[in-house]
């Protein structure tokens, strides 16, 4: 049952990180594409990418809600874990 857990965790840590990228990619490039069919004095171009800053910010706040870490600290995160989880191991021996 551990390793299936394991498993749905990853797959939908997975799924969520595809997610934020293929939304954040999107919205860069309709950013991108819309400044430069209307030019840069467009307002349109800035309130675009105000929203992709805003919408990074929001799925990086929610990661951090649901996984209790930054998506720049998952490698210490899982180290850590890693650790205790050899810790653990070697007590109960």
């Amino acid at each position: 049952m551990q390793g299936y857990k394991e498993l749905m965790d990853l797959v939908g840590t997975s799924i969520e990180v595809v997610g934020v990228l293929v939304i954040v990619a999107g919205a860069a490039v309709a950013t991108i594409r819309l400044v430069f069919r209307r030019g840069v004095r467009s307002g349109e171009g800035y309130r675009t990418f105000r929203q992709d800053l805003i919408r990074t910010f929001l799925s990086m706040s929610l990661q951090l809600e649901i996984e209790g870490y930054w998506p720049w600290q998952r490698a210490e995160h899982l180290a850590a874990q890693e650790k205790e989880s050899r810790n653990s191991r070697a007590g109960d021996a």
